[in-house]
């Protein structure tokens, strides 16, 4: 399945942001090449607390991943035998837990 989303990694970075007034906030960025594109920005002007924004920082940056954990687990389905393939199984649970840390921690 190809994906039409931005490649590269994403990171969630404290910036500030020049609108006509200084704005403090959360990007969700990533770098290909030596430029850096900005997929996302979260302002910090009153609506959510720190956390929250923080939360949902992380969890825009770590969509990349839980789509390609989601595909992974969608093409397992096709060749799992729950009975008798523990590997098989282990691993989708492994990549589940390690995208769900990485959205929620």
């Amino acid at each position: 399945m190809e994906t039409k989303h931005t490649k590269g990694e994403w990171e969630v970075t404290k910036d500030a942001f020049n609108k006509q007034q200084l704005h403090f906030g959360l990007s969700i960025k990533t770098k290909i090449g030596n430029d850096i594109k900005y997929i996302a920005t979260i302002e910090e002007i009153g609506f959510f607390t720190e956390e929250e924004n923080e939360a949902n920082a992380k969890l825009i940056a770590s969509a990349p991943e839980l789509l390609e954990a989601l595909i992974e687990i969608s093409n397992c389905n096709n060749r799992l035998d729950y009975h008798s393939d523990k590997k098989l199984l282990d691993f989708v649970i492994e990549l589940s837990k390690n995208v769900i840390k990485k959205a929620t921690q």
